[in-house]
C-alpha cells in the first residue's frame, strides 16, 4: 500500500541528522547550498530583519537555521507534515540561540494556524511539487500573506538536464531503471525515492498560469543546476544520438549551450531542476 506524504516524509527525512555545533551546522548549511549553483541568490534566506517570515515545509530546519542567522526576522515561523522534521528543526536552531515557531500541517487539511495577513514573507523550498492539494495550500497563501508580501517558490523544472537527460535516457538507458514507465513517473521515482508518493515537475509558463489562476502574479527569477547535472551533461551526445530518445528531449539536449560557467541553457534559461519564482497577491481593484 502506498504512504501518505505524511508517512513518506516523516521515514525519509532530508537531514544527516543532529547537529553537534552551530559550527558543524553553518559548514552543512554551506556545503548543502553549493551543490546547487545560484541556489541562493534566487532563494535567498538574507534581507528580512523585522519581518514575519513563514518556512512552509521546513524539513530539519536548513533554512530555518538561515533565516534565524542572517536575517532575524521579528518572528520565524517553521511548518512541515513530518514531526520528526520539526524535532530535528527545532534542536538544530537551538544550537544558534534562536528561536521559532514551529506547527505541524495536516496534509488533508492545509490550514494555516496564524490571522489573516500576519506574514510578510513565505519562502517553500522543495515542497508544492510534492503537494497533492495545492489549490487549498495558496488559498491559505494568500489568506495570511499581507498585501504587500512577497513568496518565494522552488518547484521542479521540467525544462532540465535533469528531466530531459537523466530520467528520460540515462536512467532506462545506461542504469536499466524504471524502464516502460511514464515519464512522469520516472521523474517520480528518480527524484526523491522510488516510491515518493508525488514528485511533479513544471514548464516555467505553465507554473506561472497555476499561480495566476489562485491569485497571485507569478514571476519567474531563474533555475539553479545541480552538481549532479553539470557532471552527466557530457552524456547528452550519446542521448542525442540515440534513435529510441523521443524527440522532445533530444530537441531540447540539441538546443542546449553553455555560459561561462559551463552552466546549461535553454531558450534563455538555465537548464537546471531547481526552479525559482516570486507571487505577489493580486489585490481587487476598487
Amino acid at each position: 500500500m502506498s504512504k501518505t506524504a505524511t508517512e513518506y516524509w516523516s521515514e525519509h527525512t532530508v537531514t544527516t541528522g543532529l547537529f553537534k555545533s552551530k559550527e558543524q551546522a553553518l559548514k552543512h548549511f554551506n556545503w548543502r547550498n553549493a551543490q546547487y549553483i545560484d541556489y541562493l541568490s534566487l532563494m535567498p534566506v538574507t534581507g528580512q530583519a523585522g519581518k514575519v517570515v513563514l518556512d512552509y515545509g521546513c524539513g530539519p530546519g536548513n533554512d530555518v537555521m538561515g533565516f534565524a542567522t542572517f536575517s532575524s526576522p521579528e518572528r520565524l515561523i517553521a511548518m512541515d507534515i513530518s514531526a520528526p522534521a520539526l524535532n530535528i528543526a527545532e534542536q538544530n536552531l537551538a544550537l544558534f540561540g534562536k528561536k521559532a515557531e514551529f506547527y505541524r500541517i495536516n496534509e488533508f487539511d492545509n490550514s494555516l494556524p496564524l490571522e489573516d495577513k500576519s506574514v510578510d514573507y513565505i519562502h517553500t523550498s522543495g515542497v508544492l511539487h510534492h503537494c497533492s492539494d495545492l489549490s487549498t495550500i495558496l488559498q491559505e497563501f494568500y489568506r495570511v500573506l499581507k498585501n504587500d508580501g512577497e513568496i518565494a517558490v522552488m518547484v521542479y523544472n521540467y525544462d532540465s538536464l535533469w528531466l530531459h537527460l537523466y530520467t528520460a535516457w540515462m536512467q532506462p538507458v545506461l542504469n536499466k531503471k524504471f524502464i516502460g514507465m511514464s515519464l512522469e513517473d520516472a521523474f517520480r521515482a528518480n527524484t526523491d525515492g522510488e516510491s515518493c508518493p508525488i514528485s511533479k515537475c513544471y514548464k516555467p509558463d505553465e507554473f506561472i498560469n497555476l499561480m495566476s489562476s489562485s491569485r497571485f502574479d507569478c514571476e519567474f527569477v531563474g533555475a539553479s543546476v545541480s552538481m549532479h547535472e553539470m557532471k552527466v551533461a557530457r552524456y547528452r551526445y550519446l542521448a542525442i544520438e540515440d534513435r529510441e530518445l523521443a524527440h522532445e528531449h533530444r530537441a531540447f539536449l540539441s538546443e542546449l549551450h553553455f555560459d561561462e560557467r559551463q552552466i546549461p541553457h535553454y531558450q534563455g534559461r538555465v537548464a537546471g531542476i531547481d526552479g525559482c519564482y516570486r507571487l505577489r497577491k493580486k489585490l481587487p481593484k476598487f
